[in-house]
């Protein structure tokens, strides 16, 4: 699948690849990490911990024909996305039929930053309005 893509894309997706991460890898099984994303979400997500740092994974069925096609595409996106309040993509990698992407864990609510009133400082997810 990446061969299909432009060199750029390619090198966009390879800086976050990881041809040696397993699930084995988290301090967790996948059964026993904790689920974030609600019964219908389109993506199941999970709260877990990689070498004692809470992270979030991001799991993609691949068992479809587009599934691979469209895990990369979603890898790259993930990558070129930039900005104070975007989450950066750590890692994307392969486990059996599925694909994860690795995020930060930030401990914050965003329901209620989202709300904050009017004219309040922006500020960075999980950081005190000061920051």
């Amino acid at each position: 699948e990446l061969g299909k893509l432009a060199p750029a894309e390619q090198h966009n997706i390879l800086q976050v690849w990881s041809e040696d991460r397993t699930l084995s890898h988290y301090d967790e099984s996948l059964e026993d990490m904790k689920t974030l994303s609600g019964p219908h979400a389109r993506h199941c997500v999970k709260q877990a911990t990689y070498d004692g740092r809470r992270c979030v994974l991001k799991m993609f069925d691949l068992g479809d024909n587009r599934g691979l096609g469209d895990f990369i595409r979603e890898v790259e996106l993930h990558v070129k996305l930039q900005g104070i309040h975007v989450v950066p993509l750590q890692c994307a990698f392969l486990d059996s039929w599925h694909g994860f992407m690795e995020f930060d864990f930030y401990d914050s609510d965003l329901a209620k930053w989202m709300q904050r009133p009017p004219g309040l400082q922006a500020h960075r997810m999980g950081e005190p309005p000061e920051a």
